[in-house]
């Protein structure tokens, strides 16, 4: 297992293409008279993760993966994530998810999926 988020296992075999984790902090504009404005510090924005995962059908069903991360999507609630190194990394809320079908038979079934999720 790779990470899990909740009761979602993303495995070895269906794992992240790209892991991304910005790190930001929140900034107010101080207008100054005759001069650029300044900016001031007013404390760090929630850590975000930006993950592209590719589902394939010969290690899981790619539809029923994307519908329990888009389940967890529209339940706004703060899943768990741990990375499979047993690294927990706090409780995320999924505040975007696009899926999208990279390939399909001819009778419409899609083998492979990705799910992109950004966890803040």
């Amino acid at each position: 297992m790779l990470a899990i988020l909740g009761e979602i296992e993303v495995l070895l075999q269906t794992g992240f293409t790209a892991l991304e984790a910005p790190l930001d902090g929140e900034f107010a504009e101080q207008a100054r008279i005759g001069r650029k404005p300044g900016l001031q510090w007013v404390g760090d924005k929630c850590d975000e993760y930006s993950l592209s995962v590719r589902f394939h059908q010969q290690c899981c069903q790619p539809t029923a993966q994307l519908q329990r991360l888009q389940a967890a999507c529209r339940a706004h609630q703060a899943l768990a994530f741990v990375l499979g190194n047993g690294e927990y990394l706090g409780h995320f809320v999924i505040t975007t998810l696009t899926g999208r079908t990279l390939l399909a038979h001819a009778d419409g079934i899609a083998p492979m999926s990705g799910g992109r999720y950004q966890s803040a």
